[in-house]
């Protein structure tokens, strides 16, 4: 399936503070034709043990005390940008894209994306149109303080997960995003990865660690027998505007680049199970964090939006 890809936005709230960001993301496909499947979601990418993903059915525990709300209008999908590879010898692959959803519905599209509802840090993930919401052609994931059991366990606050229901094995995937534009982000990390079909893998395309200070850095990180992590400095900022964040996946190798500017490689010479790992069908997921391992939530009322 080919055309251009606008895919999902993200917007959480803790407390009375309102939080806002777009992705937006293109996802191509080198030497691999998707597999089509309708899998339940396994669970996958622990950054630091703490998420989880699972399928259960949540059962509120009370009324929700907060809500948010974002308008946000989504940006053009960037000009892809010449491919580049770590030898100057080596010959650049041919990207084709391989896999669109341009959200021009009014709810999620469940023959492409499925919905977890599991506890994750601090929030239980759920599918409900309180929290995971189509309009005007962008996906928005409302995070709420609200009192929720799922999976028999008690969280403070809800949010939404989405998951591609088509799986990759290899290719180049890109997100155009910005942070949310608060003083204090504390707890608060959108991320965008892949989680491995099997439920053993996970690659951190771009994880923006909120702090005090807001966001400062993109971490892109492995996760195998063990984790291997990387920090990157954002010119200005996530959150000063929209930044691209991509990783180009071959044989043998991974890529991951900030605005262009290639930031980190992995592969076999710096990841001992790096062939075990990866060298098979992965999911796209996206998701925004509240607390656990990104951090206690902020408990000020910072009124923001992008």
């Amino acid at each position: 399936m080919a055309g251009k890809v606008h895919a999902f936005l993200v917007g959480l709230g803790v407390f009375l503070m309102l939080v806002a960001g777009v992705l937006s993301l293109r996802l191509v496909s080198a030497s691999a034709e998707p597999t089509n499947e309708t899998k339940p979601i396994p669970a996958s990418h622990t950054p630091t043990g703490t998420r989880t993903v699972g399928i259960t059915t949540p059962t509120p525990s009370a009324t929700p005390s907060t809500s948010t709300s974002t308008t946000i209008r989504l940006t053009p999908t960037p000009t892809p940008r010449p491919t580049t590879t770590s030898s100057p010898a080596a010959q650049p692959p041919t990207w084709s894209l391989v896999w669109s959803d341009e959200f021009g519905g009014s709810t999620v599209d469940g023959a492409k994306w499925s919905a977890s509802a599991s506890p994750s840090d601090d929030a239980c993930w759920t599918g409900r149109p309180e929290n995971l919401s189509v309009a005007g052609g962008v996906l928005t994931v409302h995070a709420l303080r609200e009192a929720f059991t799922c999976d028999l366990v008690d969280r403070s606050y809800t949010s939404g997960y989405i998951r591609a229901r088509t799986s990759f094995t290899y290719g180049a995937f890109e997100i155009r995003a910005k942070a949310p534009g608060v003083a204090d982000a504390s707890g608060l990390w959108p991320g965008f990865w892949l989680g491995a079909a099997d439920g053993s893998g996970a690659v951190d395309i771009a994880t923006l660690y909120g702090g005090p200070g807001g966001y400062a850095n993109s971490s892109q990180a492995v996760h195998t027998a063990g984790t291997q992590q990387n920090s990157s400095a954002v010119a200005g900022g996530p959150a000063g505007g929209f930044h691209t964040y991509r990783l180009e996946w071959e044989s043998g190798v991974m890529r991951w680049y900030v605005d262009g500017a290639q930031v980190w490689t992995r592969d076999a010479t710096t990841t001992a199970d790096f062939a075990t790992y990866f060298a098979k069908p992965y999911y796209v997921d996206g998701a925004f964090a509240v607390g656990g391992s990104g951090g206690g939530a902020a408990s000020g009322a910072v009124p923001a939006v992008v």
